[in-house]
């Protein structure tokens, strides 16, 4: 895991980038919920700052991930170690690495349920609120199940059999039913199936013991080499080619083409994965357009590159340091994040070298060479001030 940085002063632009290599099995790149669930009480409702989960998780580093509204369901689809925690967004892009591969798509999630024997039941959504004249499964990755509405019908289940990982069946089995509650908190091992309106009979005729089979298929990504995906879109890099598919992926002019903080994950052809920042809305550095951004991914060496959430959600975190600026001038909560473990390097000390006297004149760049304890320089290590 490699942290490379890029001040350009004619933009102005700063870069902040992490190149990673998941071959070698030393530092792994993982998915993670804010505070460890979809939703949670409180001010921030399931989300936190990336600094946060970097020390929860006992990260070495970390950047931020997809898209969300303010509740802390991540918009698009999310898996980490194939575990399902977030449908994905339709016509959306995502990113999806393993141990030897990674790709980028638009995936379809198909998820269904059977009991007795009948024909599957469709499930609108998963580990997030329940919408009108729908059925929502939460696993208890969601914190809480919710409903739009009060007027709807929970069964609340225990998982028996298997995992709500993707390509795989549960098995659950029904505890007992509950009705007119909005906002339920869901206890570890348990799964909830909730209705709202023409679909309420589907789960009122459920009944305690009775077993009830899920079907998770989400379709579009190679599941036999993919263990983490993230959401987010549009694409910015296809084939080597620069691809912004913004319009077609539902995003805006304003959003498309003004210059705003940017977050980016993009493959290089040797396997090689850029997780890249862009600082924004401030004098020290302008943003980026996403054609922009989708420059700098090529530049990079990226064959194929996808945008993540950005604006004020835009950071990238080493060793606990913020070292990207972000644009609201602090960390904003948010839903996931992919942070970096491996064990933590040791730490030289160093000392810095200036020249006598110093000066430094605002609006011009000062290089200062990095030595160690002893003396020594090293090695590609400079202080840009």
């Amino acid at each position: 895991l490699t942290y490379r940085s890029e001040v350009d002063t004619t933009q102005p632009r700063m870069i902040h980038a992490l190149r990673w290599t998941p071959g070698a099995r030393v530092v792994q790149a993982v998915p993670e919920l804010g505070l460890g669930v979809i939703y949670a009480e409180g001010a921030t409702r399931g989300r936190e700052t990336l600094t946060a989960m970097a020390q929860r998780t006992g990260a070495i580093a970390a950047i931020n991930a997809d898209f969300f509204p303010f509740t802390g369901d991540p918009l698009g689809l999310m898996v980490s170690a194939g575990e399902l925690k977030s449908l994905p967004f339709p016509g959306r892009s995502v990113f999806g690495w393993g141990t030897a591969a990674s790709q980028s798509a638009q995936p379809v999630g198909r998820l269904t349920f059977t009991s007795d024997g009948g024909g599957p039941i469709p499930i609108s959504q998963f580990n997030e609120a329940c919408k009108a004249n729908s059925i929502t499964l939460n696993s208890e990755r969601a914190g809480i199940a919710q409903s739009a509405t009060a007027n709807c019908v929970h069964a609340v289940l225990k998982v028996v059999e298997g995992k709500f990982q993707v390509g795989t069946k549960v098995t659950a089995e029904v505890q007992y039913l509950m009705s007119d509650s909005a906002s339920i908190p869901i206890a570890p091992g348990n799964a909830f199936l909730t209705a709202t309106g023409t679909m309420m009979p589907f789960i009122a005729g459920l009944r305690p013991g009775q077993r009830v089979t899920f079907d998770l298929a989400i379709d579009g990504l190679d599941w036999s080499k993919i263990d983490h995906v993230i959401g987010g879109g549009p694409q910015l890099v296809r084939s080597g080619s620069v691809a912004v598919d913004a319009t077609e992926q539902g995003f805006d002019a304003n959003f498309t083409n003004r210059r705003h903080p940017r977050t980016a994950v993009g493959r290089t052809s040797e396997g090689d994965l850029w997780w890249v920042t862009i600082d924004g809305r401030q004098k020290l550095s302008d943003g980026a357009t996403l054609e922009e951004l989708a420059r700098v991914m090529q530049r990079l060496g990226c064959q194929d590159a996808i945008n993540l959430d950005g604006g004020g959600s835009t950071a990238l975190s080493v060793f606990g340091q913020t070292v990207s600026r972000p644009s609201d001038g602090r960390e904003r909560d948010i839903a996931n994040a992919v942070v970096f473990l491996a064990p933590a390097p040791r730490v030289e000390d160093v000392v810095l070298t200036m020249p006598a006297p110093v000066s430094v004149v605002a609006g011009t760049t000062t290089y200062l060479r990095v030595f160690d304890d002893k003396g020594n320089p090293i090695q590609n290590a400079e202080v840009i001030w």
